[in-house]
């Protein structure tokens, strides 16, 4: 459900409105089963799927999708600026991981993050390479 939630949030970056096929094609699934997880949605009145197949999503639908890409990217910038992976595996990667992380260790990931960042000498370092040394010195 978090990942229909998100795909309506960027169809609606672009369009007022998203369609149960422009979905389905975003996640990679069948129509009719875009239109199963939609009609959930509608449910929990995370979406409203008005006649002719409209769908937007509800103030509380749009804040949890906000709350996931937010979640989604700090994970991926974490794993590009501290862990120096490549993009597209970070994005791969960071997609994947954001679904099963609890609270707490996103939590103390963004704590790390702000810890990081606001070092005197982080500016200075390049945090990968560091990494990379640590590691071969093991």
């Amino acid at each position: 459900m978090k990942d229909y939630l998100v795909g309506i949030f960027h169809i609606e970056e672009k369009k007022p409105v998203a369609r149960v096929g422009e979905i389905a094609a975003i996640l990679g699934v069948k129509g009719p089963s875009a239109h199963v997880m939609v009609k959930m949605l509608a449910g929990r009145q995370l979406v409203k799927h008005e006649k002719y197949g409209y769908i937007n999503l509800t103030d509380k639908g749009r804040e949890i999708a906000v709350q996931l890409k937010n979640k989604d990217n700090t994970i991926k910038n974490f794993f590009i600026k501290y862990l120096g992976i490549d993009e597209k595996t970070a994005t791969e990667d960071a997609h994947k991981v954001k679904n099963v992380l609890s609270n707490e260790t996103f939590s103390r990931i963004k704590n790390f993050i702000f810890f990081l960042e606001n070092r005197p000498d982080h500016k200075e370092i390049n945090i990968p390479e560091e990494v990379n040394k640590f590691i071969k010195e093991q």
